[in-house]
């Protein structure tokens, strides 16, 4: 998902510049109070949207869907096989009373999960698939945004310049 978020995140930081120095450098707050600065040269976005209809593209695709619903699968059938019962003595040790008296020092992540524990990895890679769906059909509809965020950055980054110029005249 970060990497849907980003391009938004990058399209948006590129049209709200705090500030700018001078045509070819703007100054972006980071919300910390430290300011950031670099060249919008320095800047590398697809304006057309076709890396990220490229990535729609495999996230909605049925084989790149099953290698990942196999890797969650496995991944997760080998965690329920994971020892917790002594991080969850030293967990107990540490803070008296946090943890189920009923963890032994041999548990297991699946014996934690309980009886449902069998079937979980099966969900999680059905449910790995939806999650790709959505995210693939995100990143498409964004995609097809891209040509009109890059309009609006320019139009932006015009008006705040224009702004800057007539504060200076004032």
């Amino acid at each position: 998902m970060r990497f849907l978020i980003l391009p938004v995140l990058l399209m948006a930081g590129a049209a709200s510049p705090a500030a700018a120095q001078n045509n070819d450098e703007i100054i972006f707050a980071s919300g910390t109070g430290d300011a950031h600065s670099f060249a919008q040269s320095d800047l590398e976005i697809d304006e057309s949207g076709a890396e990220l209809r490229s990535a729609a593209d495999q996230l909605v695709n049925p084989d790149m869907q099953d290698n990942v619903a196999d890797t969650v699968e496995r991944v997760s059938a080998s965690l329920m096989y994971v020892p917790i019962g002594s991080f969850a003595a030293a967990i107990e040790r540490a803070r008296p009373g946090t943890v189920d008296p009923g963890i032994g020092y041999d548990s297991r992540l699946g014996d934690l999960a309980g009886p449902d524990a069998a079937a979980l990895p099966r969900e999680l890679g059905a449910r790995s698939r939806e999650a790709m769906n959505l995210m693939g059909g995100v990143a498409q509809a964004i995609s097809e945004m891209m040509p009109a965020f890059e309009r609006m950055s320019h139009q932006l980054t015009e008006s705040f310049k224009a702004a800057k110029a007539s504060a200076r005249r004032n």
